[in-house]
């Protein structure tokens, strides 16, 4: 991970322990006056940390829009997750006051903190169009000038557990349509090295950043696209987004996730002009495929030496260009990682390329069950793949990852959806059922998770199937 990069992960860090602080202050000011000796002492220690948060930012926007929450504009957390009671919490209590956020223009004291507090107590169930003036009003009247509050953002299109379903899912198919039109440019040597391919790339890595964050089951569930006589551009368009969703698994932020997308989509930008048609041979490689197989990272690399501008994201795809075949180990290719171990956006690229490229079916080889590409992946960590990043891959996929199709005990069939919330539930995944037993279609699929069932009586899965052999296909059940 680059400084900056590192640098802009503890920020972030750093920004939702305090909103999380303020959270739970405002949680405990509904059920405790600020006469309270446990409250006024977490007053006291809220303002010791808003004070150098505010210093550093200049000011503090905290916006909670549909199920992200972002700070100065950067997204710090969602809502969805079970770890965020406190975020959700204030939410419901953004929505009964009609207030869109927090405006901290300086740094509060401990008398202006509790007033806020005491006033947001007595005024609760706000009219939308109304509260925030009536709050801020009453802000003014109290004395505090650094605290206002911010009404809701009526132009706010977000995707997230408050957003239309259909529109949702529309958004995530045309930004995932975007992707595969910059892999079909990628693909040819003419249109590969077109600055005007960098600028859409940007466009489009942008577009499914958004889904990444605010809608990461929808995105996974696209990166279960397969299509053989496509290979190129979907393998582009599934690593890219695959390896944003470990990202953002990871913690790197918004602005890791875009670097981490970008560098990803154009990994194999040199393979055009190196060996065009090195995978759509059969069988062996002959030399001349495979030495423009072997240079391809530093084709790309040469490439993006040449783009006019090499600002912070120009160089992370840079390094994961020249870095994503090199393995921790050093043994790949075209060689050890000039920093000795591969950068971290690289080993992210590496595993997410390596696991669609085995699920697919190519012209030297038929893809791998989504399981078994897994336990072929876990055989090389520590080795080619980074072994705590594989760790987290798993955490991300399940044992049965998106797109797996699969048999239970009872004979039904059905499509996964979606790993357990619950990581020790990596076996019961969220499914779609299409076939009963005996391969029968089903009038209506039905979705089953087996995380919720318990007991004697709970299902499980028994046998992988081979995709090829059903033609059931996620993005066509759920996005239709």
């Amino acid at each position: 991970m680059t400084e900056r990069s590192a640098e802009q992960g503890l920020r972030v860090m750093r920004i939702r322990a305090i909103v999380l602080r303020l959270a739970g202050v405002i949680r405990t000011a509904r059920i405790h006056t600020t006469r309270n000796r446990a409250l006024s002492d977490a007053i006291e220690d809220l303002e010791s940390r808003l004070g150098p948060a505010v210093a550093e930012l200049g000011e503090l926007l905290l916006r909670i829009e549909g199920s992200m929450l972002r700070v100065n504009g950067t997204i710090v957390a969602e809502l969805k997750s079970g770890a965020m009671v406190e975020l959700r919490a204030l939410a419901r209590d953004f929505s009964d006051r009609g207030v869109g956020g927090l405006h901290l223009r300086g740094a509060p004291t401990v008398e202006q903190i509790t007033a806020f507090l005491g006033l947001w107590r007595s005024r609760t169930h706000l009219p939308e169009d109304e509260g925030a003036d009536l709050l801020n009003q009453g802000l003014l009247a109290l004395g505090v000038d650094t605290i206002s509050v911010l009404p809701p953002r009526p132009d706010a299109d977000y995707l997230g557990a408050d957003s239309d379903a259909g529109h949702t899912h529309s958004e995530v198919l045309r930004a995932y349509t975007a992707l595969l039109a910059v892999g079909e440019l990628l693909e040819h040597s003419e249109t590969s090295t077109d600055p005007d391919t960098a600028r859409r790339a940007d466009a489009a890595v942008n577009r499914v950043g958004d889904v990444v964050a605010a809608a990461p089951e929808l995105a996974m569930l696209v990166a279960t696209h397969r299509q053989p006589e496509r290979y190129t551009p979907v393998h582009a368009a599934n690593t890219c987004v695959l390896s944003m969703l470990l990202a953002r698994r990871l913690g790197l932020g918004l602005e890791g996730i875009l670097d981490v997308g970008r560098g990803a989509l154009l990994a194999d930008v040199g393979m055009a002009l190196s060996a065009p048609q090195a995978r759509s041979l059969r069988g062996e490689l002959d030399d001349e495929s495979t030495a423009g197989v072997l240079e391809h990272p530093q084709r790309g690399f040469a490439l993006g030496l040449g783009q006019e501008n090499l600002g912070p994201r120009e160089r992370a795809q840079l390094v994961v260009a020249w870095e994503h075949h090199c393995g921790v180990d050093g043994e790949g290719y075209p060689g050890p990682a000039p920093g000795g171990t591969p950068h971290l956006y690289a080993r992210i690229v590496a595993i997410c390329d390596a696991y669609d490229a085995l699920v697919h079916d190519r012209a030297d080889r038929q893809g791998l069950p989504r399981p078994l590409a897994l336990e072929a992946l876990y055989q090389e960590a520590g080795s080619r793949f980074d072994r705590s990043l594989m760790h987290v891959l798993f955490g991300m996929l399940g044992r049965f990852p998106p797109g797996s199709v699969v048999r239970l005990r009872e004979g039904h069939v059905g499509l996964v959806l979606a790993p357990a919330e619950d990581t020790r539930l990596f076996d019961r995944p969220l499914l779609l059922l299409t076939r009963g037993p005996g391969g029968r279609l089903l009038a209506e699929p039905t979705e089953v998770d087996l995380a919720a069932q318990h007991g004697e009586r709970a299902s499980r899965v028994t046998h992988v199937l081979d995709e090829r052999r059903f033609p059931e296909q996620v993005i066509p059940l759920v996005f239709s």
